[in-house]
């Protein structure tokens, strides 16, 4: 909980527009999740729990981990509630299925394999998706059985909204939809599929109209040229990565490759990867247990099924069958491990009664653990700068690591270890783009611009397919135009600006560069166009503002920093610079209230206090003017 963000929460949360006010609350189903970038990800829900959180927690990232692990920890209480409802149809009698459902439940929630899924940020969709799909089950099952009308019509009614949140938290929740229709079809007696299938259908089609809210985008085609027989090999090796690592949870990381080319290019790259010959054994082993022992007649047969299927059917979607953006992904794995876990408990329950409590103690144990296991990898996500740094460490990074890892170093301004761990990269995966882009701004901002035009520089067919291939490389235009500029050629500057503007129309940064550029009036005119296309835009409008102000408009700067006040609900900045426009405009009264807003909003800020003092004393409140001075001065000690 103490950890930092890292990976994908640098853009989800810490440049993420969408979530810094509720004015957004409706906003966010009309977006995809990443702003800047290819891909169709649809989960509106996720950027709703940023929201919350912000409200609760500002910027601060302990209370979005701590969010994450109450989302996960109700999950795991959710599935138990659900699995104890579902499996006496299935194994038998209640007490024996509770029991199940306990052992079931307590290793999902502690097994460290879900690390992934719950120690950064933005890897809370798969639980997002978890708890409303359960929560949806859940509502159907006590709807069913539910004697009151009232009861049964609420219950009934709540569950399909529940599935509705659950898709739009996560697209894999329509795996929770075919497990709920799994269950249904080993219920005992049968009973009728229609009025379920009839719900699962209203909610799919509500969701796949809400899918089509957004702008209309084009992912990027991650279809291979691999044949069907290399792909089931690969389907193969990860089942065998996967049931390693739920069976034996050690060598943890992020992203994992089963199969890398490169790796039969020497021969220590071969006895690195010696592991993956073995995993398309273990994965066929895998498949031939849940065949063999689910058609096998002792006690738990049906329950050996059933989590056989869910697993399966879990599996499917990242088997590496259908193009993915990665081969093998820890938090992939979240929903087929119960049915792993199911079908363990399936085999527990073939064993002879005298043997069975040795089973549920040796399940107890080895909750225990598998919870140390966790805790220990979640003290290795804390820190985002030793986690990168041990998966480069144990030569298991994919080509983000290597940019993750410098992006840190550039932040701080460490330009040397930045670029050597670019370089690194760039020679490993040379064809990764977004490397070589970093690589060139980081030997731009150290002063050798030379050297770093040649990582920067594109022709123009090179630029559109680079453009079209990765997402966010316009800051390489960026970084070119700035090098042009300092050469004193703005001409050429502008250029490159207007080119990659015209690929990235919808990008804040590059239509800030460009404004830089211009004089004032014309910098003005094109904020305010983008501004008036986004009205979301929080940067936009407080840059607006700023020009206005520079220009001396403070009437209509005022317009849009009370705009840029309302898109943020922590932020000062607004309300500091309306109370200057306002003294401008002669109206301390106003900027009085401008800056006892900004105040509430960040109480701990010198400057404030300052700009207080010189409010009060225009108002003729010399008293309270000493106090705000004397105030700003036991800050700045502090």
């Amino acid at each position: 909980m103490h950890g930092d963000f890292l990976w994908d929460d640098d853009y989800l949360v810490r440049e993420n527009p969408f979530f810094k006010s509720p004015v957004f609350a409706l906003e966010v189903f009309r977006h995809w999740l990443f702003l800047d970038s290819f891909s169709v990800y649809y989960r509106p829900v996720q950027n709703l729990s940023y929201m919350a959180d912000y409200w609760l927690w500002n910027a601060n990232p302990f209370g979005y981990h701590f969010t994450n692990i109450l989302l996960h920890a109700c999950g795991g209480c959710l599935l138990f509630c659900v699995l104890a409802r579902v499996l006496p149809g299935i194994l038998g009698p209640e007490r024996r299925s509770r029991k199940a459902s306990f052992f079931v439940a307590w290793i999902w929630v502690v097994h460290p394999i879900h690390n992934a899924a719950v120690a950064y940020v933005a890897g809370r969709a798969d639980s997002l998706a978890a708890l409303f799909s359960l929560l949806a089950w859940l509502a159907y099952l006590e709807g069913r059985a539910a004697s009151g009308r009232a009861a049964r019509i609420g219950f009934l009614a709540l569950a399909p909204v529940c599935a509705l949140l659950g898709l739009c938290s996560k697209e894999i929740a329509l795996v929770w939809l075919g497990l709920f229709v799994l269950s249904l079809l080993f219920e005992r007696p049968r009973r009728s599929l229609l009025a379920p299938l009839l719900g699962i259908t209203a909610v799919v089609g509500a969701y796949y109209a809400l899918r089509h809210l957004p702008a209309p985008r084009t992912p990027i085609s991650e279809a291979s040229g691999d044949s069907f027989a290399a792909r089931v090999l690969l389907m193969l090796r990860a089942l065998g990565d996967y049931t390693s690592l739920l069976l034996f949870p050690d060598g943890l990381r992020m992203e994992r490759v089963v199969f890398s080319p490169q790796a039969y290019k020497s021969l220590a790259g071969w006895q690195r990867s010696i592991r993956s010959e073995y995993l398309s054994l273990i994965g066929s082993a895998t498949l031939f247990c849940f065949a063999w022992l689910s058609f096998k007649n002792p006690p738990g047969r049906r329950l050996r099924l059933f989590g056989a299927l869910w697993f399966l059917i879990g599996f499917l979607p990242i088997s590496n069958l259908f193009p993915l953006n990665a081969q093998v992904a820890e938090h992939w794995i979240y929903i087929p491990s119960i049915g792993f876990l199911l079908f363990a408990a399936g085999c527990a329950a073939a064993l002879p009664l005298r043997y069975q409590t040795a089973a549920a103690g040796l399940a107890a144990a080895a909750c225990v653990a598998l919870g140390v296991r966790t805790a220990f990898r979640s003290a290795e996500w804390a820190d985002p700068e030793a986690f990168y740094s041990h998966m480069l460490a144990e030569d298991a990074a994919s080509p983000r690591i290597y940019t993750n890892l410098a992006f840190i170093y550039s932040r701080r301004k460490d330009y040397p270890r930045a670029i050597a761990v670019l370089r690194e990269g760039v020679e490993k995966y040379p064809g990764f783009v977004p490397a070589r882009i970093n690589l060139g701004i980081n030997l731009a901002e150290s002063g050798r611009k030379e050297e770093a035009g040649k990582f920067l520089s594109y022709a123009r067919p090179d630029a559109a397919a680079t453009a079209a291939r990765f997402p966010r490389t316009w800051p390489a235009s960026i970084a070119m135009a700035r090098l042009r500029a300092e050469e004193n050629n703005p001409g050429e500057a502008l250029a490159i600006l207007d080119e990659a503007i015209a690929r990235n129309a919808e990008v804040w940064d590059l239509v800030k560069a460009k404004a830089g550029l211009l004089k004032p009036a014309d910098a003005a005119t094109l904020v305010q166009k983008y501004a008036d296309a986004h009205w979301w835009h929080y940067d936009s409008f407080m840059e607006l503002g700023r020009i206005r102000m520079a220009r001396n408009e403070n009437g209509s700067a005022l317009l849009s920093l009370r705009h840029a006040g309302m898109l943020d609900i922590h932020s000062a900045e607004p309300f500091n610079l309306m109370a200057v426009a306002d003294l401008r405009e002669m109206k301390p009264a106003d900027a009085y209230a401008a800056e006892m807003t900004a105040i509430r909003r960040n109480p701990d800020e010198p400057a404030q206090y300052v700009m207080l003092s010189a409010i009060l004393g225009r108002l003729g409140r010399e008293d309270d003017a000493r106090e705000a001075s004397r105030h700003a001065r036991e800050l700045g000690k502090d």
